[in-house]
């Protein structure tokens, strides 16, 4: 990933630079490892160019998967489509078998590869203990890293401090790891599996060390219903789990949720409640005493967030995080990534997506694991989504798993358009309709189409790709 390509101009017949509108017969030059210009070939040439002509392809930025557990990937086709609460116990018997770190570390490298040659130049990938991040230092694709936390769980990490001492130990830091390809993150599993001191804590940890954080959130209904009474199908899957300290867990409604982690990442030193789940004292944030009503409602966080699925949100909680999403305000902000194709295999309903996006949530796209998907390919999630949402402009969607994932991943300044100063991750994908006429979209060819990529390059560097 430290390597950086000498100074090429790629011409393509399309560039889509996301950021811009397409640029017929383009060109992208790059000098270092970034894009040094952007334009119509005639623009960008000049008479010492060493020119690659790709032909009859579209160029656009790299694909990023904002949300992948690459360490499950040996469990491929191994589980049949199923709810959450059928499927989970399953997978945590398939993890208990014989020799599991290494058919997991084996089987995680060489879905990277698979990931990079469908287009994926950047992964947000979670790990549980962080075994698979070693193998995946040889596969050049952009990586932020996020090692998971489950309180009490059987092997570290297990509560905050281990949280801390695993990362330091991995050699994480905010600014250390960029120039390599290799950021880090920190991802409390989920409201019913880490304690509200330790979710907290955990939110304070990448404020310090302006990490990102991501989070299950809003997985399931039976989550929300468990989270407000203890009651259903997920009070059964956590009795079961003695391990999991429920009297400690957090209790509310999921904006309550939302609002604490926000308030706590603000540094505010104080806990929004609102009035139909008031906080036990063990549920508050460590060191506070002052609770408030609803209505004082904090629009800062100072650690990017994504929240993974949201499947069964409300308006005013789509409404709360369209409010604090980085589109509406400078810096940092809160996003949240969906998984089509492994929304489907669990048998959820409609998600709310399209409702997001009109709210102004920085909604980017994941594809979950290989055990409950058939591929980690970006541009399937596209095409997928493409055929049941006719109706969403191709850009918008092409935009959600690019530009969108980037900023979720706090990369928008690195990665996720062709534009000036950006990473050189760029792919290419041949165009087979008709390429002419004012009618043409390059974005809904792609997507309507059934190429493989062609050529992927990772800062400015070509790297090999299997068909």
């Amino acid at each position: 990933m430290a390597e950086a390509a000498d100074s090429r101009v790629l011409r393509a017949d399309w560039v889509l630079p996301v950021c811009g509108p397409p640029i017929g017969n383009g060109a992208v030059r790059i000098e270092g490892g970034r894009i040094a210009a952007v334009g119509g070939a005639d623009e960008v040439f000049r008479r010492e160019d060493c020119v690659e002509d790709l032909g009859r392809v579209a160029l656009l930025p790299g694909l990023v998967n904002a949300h992948a557990h690459l360490e499950l990937s040996v469990y491929a086709g191994r589980l049949p489509p199923s709810s959450l609460w059928d499927w989970l116990p399953r997978l945590i018997e398939l993890r208990r078998e014989a020799e599991p770190a290494r058919n997991e570390v084996d089987a995680a490298s060489r879905a990277a590869w698979d990931c990079l040659s469908a287009g994926v130049t950047c992964i947000g990938d979670i790990s549980r203990n962080g075994r698979v991040f070693a193998a995946l230092d040889d596969v050049p694709i952009r990586q932020v890293r996020f090692l998971e936390l489950i309180s009490g769980a059987a092997e570290p990490p297990r509560d905050p401090d281990e949280l801390g001492l695993a990362l330091d130990a991995m050699g994480a830091s905010a600014d250390a790891s960029r120039p390599s390809g290799r950021n880090w993150g920190v991802s409390p599993h989920s409201p019913y599996t880490v304690t509200a001191r330790h979710l907290d804590a955990v939110v304070r940890l990448a404020v310090e060390r302006r990490l990102p954080l991501t989070m299950h959130v809003a997985e399931t209904m039976e989550e929300r219903e468990w989270l407000e009474h203890r009651t259903g199908r997920l009070a059964e899957f956590v009795a079961r789990h003695p391990a999991l300290n429920v009297e400690r867990m957090f209790k509310g409604d999921v904006l309550g949720l939302l609002e604490r982690m926000s308030h706590v990442a603000a540094g505010s030193g104080v806990c929004v409640v609102r009035k139909a789940a008031r906080e036990s004292a063990e549920e508050r944030p460590a060191g506070d005493d002052a609770i408030v009503t609803a209505g004082s409602r904090s629009r800062r966080t100072a650690a990017p967030m994504v929240f993974a699925h949201c499947n069964y949100v409300r308006d005013d909680e789509i409404a709360w995080l369209g409010a604090r999403s980085w589109k509406r305000r400078s810096g940092r902000g809160i996003s949240v990534v969906f998984c089509p194709r492994a929304h489907r295999f669990f048998g959820h309903r409609d998600h709310p997506w399209r409702r997001m996006l009109a709210a102004g949530v920085n909604v980017c796209l994941g594809s979950d694991s290989l055990a409950s998907n058939e591929s980690l390919s970006i541009l399937d999630e596209l095409r997928f989504l493409r055929r049941i949402a006719p109706e969403c402009p191709a850009a918008t969607l092409l935009e959600m798993a690019t530009h969108n994932g980037a900023a979720a991943l706090g990369l928008r300044d690195e990665i996720g358009a062709i534009r000036v100063g950006l990473a050189a991750d760029l792919i290419a994908i041949p165009l087979l309709s008709d390429c002419g006429g004012d009618e043409f979209d390059p974005a809904a060819a792609i997507l309507d189409g059934g190429e493989h990529v062609s050529h992927v390059y990772v800062g400015g560097v070509r790297r090999q790709i299997t068909g």
